[in-house]
């Protein structure tokens, strides 16, 4: 039986898609076997890959942000109200009430938006929200700055729906935080918003290194270097 065969089986097991997703996410050519994971649904590719959000390998956590994005778009050009069940459970995930810590899920969130026009309309004030103080602001940094990353992200493929975000962004540039510092300046170079000079210029000389995902590759850069065409 040939691997796709038995990714569209439906007795499938999470466990054992689990299995397959880490092996193919783990190879170099990882990007030309994300076809295959299609079929399924994304209501039983959901688990497995939310679980992968955790794995210690940075590399392995961002590709199935990747994938989870390209399983929603596959899903909301044909059932829109499966695609927003799954967002709504992002959603609760970023919830206090859900008692757990939603580590990954702003990131597949802002993936989600990035490639699925009618939804970044739908969910793009509820998911900048999250940054805004208010009733949906997250205290935690971590998710924050996944949120951050998902502004930027989101922006690259719909900017339009985005814009509004550039002035929320522009505090994160200030922070003690680097990593906030840097994933914001970034969001923002993706938004075209230019934020005031006089911080532009001090972060010139800001040689913190952060650790960015970006057109499907993970590098590091200097908050300095990402001042560049500003």
């Amino acid at each position: 039986m040939t691997t796709f065969l038995l990714l569209s089986e439906k007795k499938m097991k999470s466990r054992q898609v689990k299995k397959k997703l880490l092996e193919d996410l783990s190879l170099n050519d990882w990007e030309n076997h994300l076809h295959k994971y299609l079929s399924i649904s994304p209501s039983r590719l959901i688990n497995p890959l939310i679980s992968l959000l955790y794995h210690p390998e940075p590399l392995i956590k961002w590709r199935a942000v990747t994938l989870i994005g390209h399983s929603m778009k596959s899903c909301a050009s044909k059932d829109k109200e499966s695609a927003r069940i799954i967002i709504r459970r992002f959603m609760w995930y970023l919830n206090e009430e859900s008692g757990g810590v939603g580590w990954g899920i702003p990131e597949s969130f802002g993936e989600v938006l990035s490639q699925v026009s009618w939804m970044a309309k739908e969910y793009a004030s509820n998911f900048v929200y999250y940054i805004i103080p208010g009733i949906s602001f997250l205290d935690m940094e971590a998710l924050q700055t996944g949120v951050i990353w998902g502004i930027g992200r989101a922006a690259q493929g719909n900017k339009q729906y985005f814009e509004f975000a550039g002035e929320h962004l522009v505090p994160f540039l200030s922070l003690n935080n680097p990593y906030q510092r840097g994933i914001a300046l970034w969001a923002l170079k993706q938004l075209d918003f230019s934020p005031p000079i006089e911080i532009i210029q001090t972060l010139k000389n800001d040689l913190y290194e952060i650790e960015l995902y970006d057109q499907c590759i993970l590098r590091n850069l200097s908050i300095a270097n990402l001042t560049k065409n500003f």
